[in-house]
C-alpha cells in the first residue's frame, strides 16, 4: 500500500487484542467504513516481547529469539527489537521521513493530534488493555469498552487527516480465570528449560504427560532453543494468576486481524 505516493495507513499494535474483543470492534467500526477481520495465529510463545516484535517489518522471515543473561531476547537480522525504541528503529531505518509513531492514549487525548503531511504510515500503540489486566485483572473488564472506544476516535482523527487505510494488528490473546487458586498451578517439565511469562518453556528436556512438548521448529520458533514445552491445561507456572498469556491455548493464540478502508471525509458546500 505505501508504494503508492500519498497513500496514507495507519498501522495500529494493539497489546493484548484477544479474539473477541477484535470482533466486538469490528462491529463497532462495521459503520465507518469497509472493513475485514481475519484470523491470525500468534507467534510463539504468545508474550508481549515476542508478539509485538513479530509485526515489525521484515519478522515473517527474519524473526529469531535468542537466550541471554537476561532471558529471552528476540532479533531480526543482527537487529534487537525487544524494546519499543528497538522496534519503532526497524519502522524509520525502512520508511525514513514517511513514518511516525504516536501513544494511542496521547494521540486520543489530543497531547499528539497532528500527523505531519510527509508521514504516509503512522503507527498507532497501545498497551491499555494489557497494563489493566496485568495491574488489576479483576476491574480490567470494565475498562475494555474504553479501550475500544479510544481506537475509534483515533480512527476518526485519522480520517479527518487524510488516511485511506487502517490496519489493527495485536501481539497474543490472553486466559481468564477470576477463581483461581493454590492447586492452579503446573510444574515446568524436567529439563533445561526457560520458563516463558507463565505459561510456555524453551530449551530441552523430557516429554511430560501434561505437557505439549515439541521441536521449536515446528511451531515457528527460530532460534537459540531446541524445543518448545507447555501445558496442555490452562494452568500456568506460578499459582494464583487470575490473566497470563504466553501458552498455546486457542485463547491466547488466535488472534483478529483488521483492515478498513476509509473513506474521505465529506467536505460541506457553502452557497451565496
Amino acid at each position: 500500500k505505501l508504494q503508492q505516493n500519498g497513500h496514507k495507513v495507519a498501522y495500529f499494535m494493539i497489546d493484548a487484542l484477544r479474539y473477541e474483543l477484535g470482533v466486538a470492534l469490528e462491529k463497532q467500526l462495521a459503520y465507518d467504513a469497509a472493513i475485514d477481520l481475519t484470523p491470525t495465529m500468534a507467534q510463539l510463545p504468545s508474550t508481549t516481547l515476542v508478539g509485538m516484535a513479530s509485526l515489525v517489518p521484515g519478522a515473517g522471515e527474519g524473526l529469531r529469539l535468542k537466550r541471554s543473561d537476561k532471558g529471552l531476547s528476540p532479533v531480526v537480522g543482527d537487529l534487537p527489537i525487544g524494546t519499543v525504541p528497538q522496534r519503532m528503529e526497524v519502522f524509520r531505518r525502512r520508511y525514513g521521513q514517511r513514518f511516525d509513531e504516536v501513544r494511542l492514549e496521547e494521540f486520543v487525548r489530543g497531547k499528539t493530534t497532528a500527523v505531519a503531511d510527509h508521514v504516509d504510515l503512522l503507527v498507532v500503540r497501545s498497551v491499555e488493555i494489557d497494563s489493566h489486566f496485568e495491574n488489576d485483572p479483576h476491574t480490567a473488564p470494565a475498562e475494555i469498552g474504553n479501550a475500544l472506544k479510544r481506537i475509534r476516535v483515533a480512527i476518526h482523527r485519522l480520517r479527518q487527516q487524510g488516511f485511506k487505510e487502517v490496519v489493527i494488528a495485536t501481539d497474543h490473546g490472553f486466559c481468564m480465570n477470576t477463581h483461581a487458586g493454590a492447586g492452579d498451578v503446573i510444574q515446568k517439565p524436567v529439563g533445561d528449560w526457560l520458563v516463558v511469562h507463565e505459561r510456555c518453556a524453551l530449551g530441552d528436556g523430557s516429554v511430560a504427560e501434561d505437557h505439549i512438548v515439541t521441536d521449536a521448529e515446528k511451531v515457528g520458533v527460530h532460534g537459540d532453543f531446541n524445543r518448545l514445552a507447555a501445558p496442555r491445561s490452562l494452568a500456568a507456572y506460578r499459582a494464583g494468576l487470575a490473566y497470563y498469556h504466553g501458552g498455546v491455548s486457542l485463547q491466547e493464540c488466535v488472534l483478529p486481524l483488521i483492515t478498513m478502508q476509509l473513506k474521505g471525509e465529506d467536505q460541506p458546500t457553502t452557497t451565496r
